[in-house]
């Protein structure tokens, strides 16, 4: 029974799967004609803005956002790549060579895989079997995000930053554009191995958190203040977007733009924030 109700769920039209989940996961049905919070924002843009705009598809793209980045704030914040495949089975040629690397989907969200020490000949299989199945995937199904289905899937071999038992802090910048002011809130996310990350937020300030328990120091706040004005410029004329950064040893690299966070379904703000961020987004006139 379970697994039917699962299957008639995915036919569902996008617009009511979208709903139905909204309610299984708040208790109440997202106001899409007249979306006031922040997570049913999100779901009207998955609707309307990533349906129409190609930008989307372009920003998303893990490969291709690399030229925007370099051209706004050039290249030093960017990540090495080693290697990248528009064709997993190459990576065959190359798999026993890598280590200190993390490889991904340049299509998809949440897929990464750890390497750091030269693999053996039964890692490599098990990487080229995940490579091979992520390149199969259209990940805009997943959750109905529309703007991932025109990218152009490849495989990309990057550097990692820190190793397993010292990963580099995550910082996300939700930015805000509203007229002439700026508006943000940072998660900070600490990653440690085999254990769950940890979120602390910074509402519109960096001085005393909002949640969480992670304070950031005198040096914290200069990197956080220096990438805060990196993600404005990578905005541009976005009205919101977040902007993910990997912080390792006072130096801080891009990680991506995310336009749909969590795809509508950001259940960790909590309803006071998801209320405020709600009114901080002014969605343009013409999707209204």
């Amino acid at each position: 029974m379970k697994n039917l109700k699962y299957r008639l769920f995915k036919i569902l039209p996008w617009y009511l799967r979208d709903v139905f989940l909204y309610y299984k996961l708040f208790g109440k049905f997202p106001n899409l004609s007249n979306p006031q919070t922040f997570s049913e924002k999100i779901i009207k843009r998955k609707h309307t803005q990533c349906l129409k705009n190609s930008r989307y598809s372009d920003l998303a793209d893990k490969y291709k956002v690399r030229n925007y980045v370099c051209a706004l704030i050039g290249a030093e914040h960017l990540v090495p790549v080693v290697e990248y495949y528009s064709d997993a089975n190459l990576l065959k040629d190359d798999i026993l060579n890598l280590s200190n690397v993390v490889i991904k989907p340049n299509h998809c969200s949440g897929m990464l895989i750890f390497v750091e020490d030269y693999p053996t000949i039964e890692e490599a299989q098990n990487i080229l079997k995940q490579a091979k199945k992520w390149m199969r995937i259209d990940f805009s199904k997943t959750a109905c995000e529309y703007h991932y289905r025109n990218i152009n899937r490849k495989i990309i071999v990057e550097k990692m930053i820190g190793d397993m038992n010292n990963q580099p802090i995550n910082y996300k910048f939700h930015i805000f554009k509203k007229r002439n002011e700026i508006f943000y809130v940072l998660q900070i996310v600490e990653l440690y191995y085999k254990q769950k990350p940890v979120y602390t937020t910074y509402v519109n300030e960096l001085s005393t958190p909002y949640k969480g328990h992670y304070q950031l120091s005198k040096d914290d706040i200069i990197i956080a203040q220096e990438a805060l004005s990196k993600s404005i410029q990578l905005s541009y004329s976005l009205e919101y977007a977040r902007v993910d950064w990997l912080v390792h040893e006072n130096s801080f690299y891009f990680s991506e733009i995310t336009l749909t966070p969590a795809a509508g379904f950001v259940t960790g703000f909590g309803e006071e924030l998801d209320q405020l961020m709600g009114k901080q987004w002014e969605l343009p006139q013409y999707i209204r």
